[in-house]
C-alpha cells in the first residue's frame, strides 16, 4: 500500500510540473495573440472598442481552450486507465491560468470603462464554463471528435 501512495504522489508531482509548463506556454501564446490583435485593431483605429475587446477575450477563450486540452491528452496519457484521478489536477491548473489570465486584465476594471468591464466579466465566466465544460469531458472520458 505504501508503494501505490508513493507512485500515486510522484505521478501527482509529474502531472502538476507538466501542467505548469503548458501554463507558460499559454500564456505566452495568449500574450502573442492579445498583442496581434492590438495591433491589428489599432491599425484600424479602433481600440478600446466592443469589438476590440471581444477579439481579445477570443484570443483568451483559445488559449486557455488549448492549454486545457492538452492538459487533458498528457494526463490521459500518463495515466492510462486511471486518469480520472486525476481531475483535480486538471481543475487547480485550469483555476490557476484563469487566475493568471484575469489579473493581466485587472487594469480594465480600473480603468471605469464600462464596455471593457462587462468583457472583462463576460471572459471571466467564459472561463470557468470552459474549466467545468472540460473537467466533466475528462471524468466521464469524453473525446471531441470522437463518437
Amino acid at each position: 500500500m505504501l508503494l501505490g501512495a508513493v507512485t500515486d504522489a510522484s505521478m501527482r508531482e509529474r502531472i502538476r510540473k507538466r501542467l505548469r509548463e503548458y501554463r507558460a506556454g499559454a500564456l505566452d501564446g495568449i500574450g502573442i495573440a492579445v498583442n496581434r490583435t492590438k495591433s491589428k485593431f489599432s491599425g484600424l483605429g479602433r481600440t478600446n472598442s466592443h469589438d476590440w475587446y471581444r477579439a481579445i477575450n477570443k484570443d483568451n477563450e483559445a488559449g486557455f481552450a488549448e492549454y486545457m486540452d492538452q492538459s487533458v491528452k498528457f494526463i490521459r496519457q500518463v495515466a492510462p486507465g486511471s486518469a480520472a484521478e486525476y481531475v483535480d489536477e486538471l481543475y487547480d491548473g485550469g483555476q490557476k491560468l484563469k487566475r493568471e489570465i484575469m489579473a493581466k486584465t485587472d487594469h480594465v476594471a480600473a480603468s471605469g470603462n464600462a464596455i471593457a468591464i462587462q468583457l472583462r466579466n463576460e471572459l471571466e465566466a467564459a472561463l470557468d464554463e470552459l474549466i467545468e465544460r472540460k473537467v466533466e469531458d475528462f471524468e466521464i472520458g469524453f473525446v471531441e471528435g470522437k463518437i
